[in-house]
């Protein structure tokens, strides 16, 4: 069975996340998909209803980033303090969320200056 993860904000189709996630996925030989899902910020709820049927998980990107929190089960502490939220985990129907922008922030500051 195909696995189904995605990428989810408006617009997404100018996103290159689907090759990067794509390689990632046939580098480690797991049989998953990774899909670009446009949804209008006015229809979010019932897009991340319709995504919970079928994905296993996604990222977020503009402007959903904010909206999300009111529409998971459970936030990490770190991205509660963010107040924003880029990756949700579907377990069973239960969204976990995450938000790895300040740990990407973090690692692009030292990678260019050395800067811990």
């Amino acid at each position: 069975m195909t696995l189904r993860f995605g990428l989810i904000g408006f617009p997404v189709k100018h996103s290159v996340s689907p090759q990067m996630q794509m390689a990632g996925f046939k580098a480690m030989d797991i049989d998953a998909s990774y899909e670009l899902v446009e949804i209008d910020p006015a229809n979010l709820k019932e897009g991340i209803q319709m995504l919970s049927d079928s994905f296993c998980g996604w990222n977020i990107t503009v402007p959903h980033k904010l909206a999300m929190i009111d529409l998971v089960d459970e936030i990490d502490p770190a991205a509660e303090i963010a107040g924003s939220i880029n990756t949700v985990l579907n377990e069973n129907g239960r969204l976990r969320a995450w938000s790895t922008d300040g740990y990407g922030l973090e690692m692009a500051i030292f990678d260019s200056f050395k800067i811990a």
